[in-house]
């Protein structure tokens, strides 16, 4: 037995346990394993806190060890050729990534954004809204009403539109502003003084009632509001391009620092890990790094591609918009499953589109469901028989349904965020639970240990 055992020590015969110098007497706060947990997961806690705080310097600094990750083996790769020293290795990627980013831009910014443009004006025109009221109409009675009732909520009208409240459709396909819904200065009606009397609108700066705590602002005043919410957007906007320019800065200089320390950083964390657990918790870690990083880089590379199909099918058969919805389409399906959200967008835009076409060159309804769908089925064909096998294969080991489950738990918990988390999380947990758990709760039902939970000496 060790001197330093306070339950050895040659005085402990004589000393009472619960005395100020007995056995709990002598020892220290920190000593106490439940106080030692407790700080641990304070510790972890307060670290979450600070990097949330810190996060304009932390998350470019988490997105540069990301990249780091993603492209160690290609970074590995180019090492082996003796020109080709690791941070020269880095730099490749960083010039090779800047200039396909840039040819990128240059070649897609114009197309979204002309495509975006024409969307925001066609709401401002009226033309959207005018195609929806044709559309509307054209649509079998028993929907008509739900319908109408959707088109007023979503355009913010003030009444549901009805038959009779149709605003009038010139031949460009821009509505006709009804004279009942212009603004009035005055209104003619009943009056209890008199059969006919004239009440003026109130203006924006008329006085309140007698007797109201409440006076108009001068315009003056008002003015100096304007102002300052002006001065503010334009502060908050000069922030985000400066946050935006710092990031755009960052990374890279991350991404470079990390990829060329990234074998010395591995080194390091396996030094923390004990000698005794040592090749246990490294087997593990491997097979969890090869289902986090298959699946990661593999969804990546295929969204982007699914985005192409996307956009180049649907506008070949006529979708509205398409190279934008196309391209997002493709970076939902990121997340699996996520992506199914964009066929009824490219339905509904395509039937809003027709219903502004003559009726002798209208595409028919089957038409109208047809063609979208099929883009969307073959492209999902090709992604589920060639892409997901040739470049990702199974790197999560995960059966449909527990993808969907963890796709749905991760978007309940963290939105968005939780949805791209989920499928990496789940993959690390089942690798925990089979490696891991399950051994141990086997072992504990033959009796071979004591305690069902990976924990102990014991087994």
């Amino acid at each position: 037995m060790p001197d330093g055992d306070p339950a050895t020590h040659p005085s402990a015969e004589r000393i009472p346990a619960g005395s100020p110098d007995g056995r709990f007497g002598r020892l220290h706060l920190w000593q106490f394993q439940w106080v030692r947990d407790l700080i641990v997961i304070a510790s972890v806690v307060g670290l979450v806190w600070l990097g949330y705080a810190l996060r304009s310097v932390t998350v470019p600094l988490l997105i540069g060890l990301l990249l780091a990750y993603l492209f160690e083996p290609l970074v590995r790769w180019l090492e082996r050729f003796r020109w080709c020293p690791r941070p020269l290795a880095a730099l490749w990627i960083l010039a090779v990534a800047g200039v396909t980013i840039v040819a990128a831009l240059v070649v897609a910014i114009p197309l979204l954004v002309g495509q975006a443009a024409s969307l925001v004006e066609s709401f401002r025109s009226g033309r959207m809204e005018s195609r929806i009221v044709t559309l509307v109409e054209r649509a079998p009675d028993r929907y008509r009403d739900d319908l109408r009732r959707g088109a007023s909520w979503i355009f913010g009208s003030a009444h549901e539109l009805d038959p009779g409240d149709e605003p009038a459709v010139r031949a460009d396909g821009e509505r006709e502003l009804d004279a009942a819904a212009a603004p009035k200065q005055s209104q003619v009606g009943p009056s209890p003084e008199g059969p006919v009397a004239e009440r003026p609108v109130a203006s924006e700066f008329a006085a309140e009632p007698a007797g109201s705590e409440v006076a108009a602002a001068p315009r003056s005043w008002a003015w100096l509001g304007v102002a300052g919410t002006g001065l503010r957007t334009i502060w908050q906007t000069v922030l985000g391009a400066l946050s935006l320019l710092l990031a755009v800065v960052l990374i890279p200089f991350y991404f470079y620092y990390f990829s060329v320390g990234f074998p010395a950083l591995l080194e390091a964390l396996r030094e923390l890990i004990p000698q005794s657990n040592r090749p246990r918790v490294v087997e593990l870690a491997r097979k969890m790094d090869a289902a986090v990083a298959g699946f990661v880089r593999g969804r990546i590379v295929i969204s982007v591609l699914m985005g192409l199909g996307f956009a180049v099918g649907w506008l070949l058969v006529g979708v509205p918009y398409a190279i934008l919805l196309g391209l997002l389409t493709g970076l939902l399906c990121a997340v699996p499953y996520l992506g199914v959200v964009g066929l009824p967008a490219a339905i509904v835009v395509l039937a809003i589109e027709q219903a502004g076409v003559p009726a002798e060159a209208r595409m028919g309804w089957f038409g109208v469901l047809f063609w979208p769908s099929l883009v969307y089925s073959i492209v999902q064909l090709v992604e589920s028989y060639i892409l997901t096998p040739v470049i990702a294969g199974k790197a999560t080991d995960l059966s449909p349904l527990a993808i969907f489950v963890a796709v749905l738990a991760g978007g309940a918990l963290a939105g968005i965020y939780g949805m791209l988390l989920s499928i990496p999380v789940a993959a690390c947990l089942k690798i925990l639970a089979v490696e891991v758990l399950l051994p141990r709760i086997r072992a504990w039902t033959r009796g071979e240990v004591s305690d069902p939970l990976p924990v102990g000496g014991d087994g």
